[in-house]
């Protein structure tokens, strides 16, 4: 967030599943870039190797979850990494 700003990280349950949910008020993305968001090798930095989010996602699969990412120019961006709740009870 290169004009600052604030993230905000919550802990929902719902339906049986946890959610976590980042919220930051950058800059946004294209809806194009979020369709693109995990493959190999896809990165908008300049820096970037593109493996990190694709990393993310397989180990978040791999618990049966998923992500979940809603953004909007000049608005900011929202991720939502939800995981089946584990029930002490069986």
């Amino acid at each position: 967030m290169p004009a600052g700003g604030d993230i905000r990280i919550e802990l929902v349950q719902q339906d049986g599943m946890v959610e976590v949910h980042i919220t930051d008020q950058g800059g946004g993305m294209p809806e194009a870039s979020i369709h693109r968001l995990g493959e190999p090798f896809y990165t908008t930095k300049e820096s970037g190797n593109g493996l990190g989010l694709m990393v993310s996602f397989k180990i978040v699969e791999q618990h049966n979850g998923s992500i979940n990412i809603h953004s909007q120019q000049g608005v900011g961006t929202v991720f939502r990494v939800s995981f089946p709740a584990f029930d002490q009870n069986r």
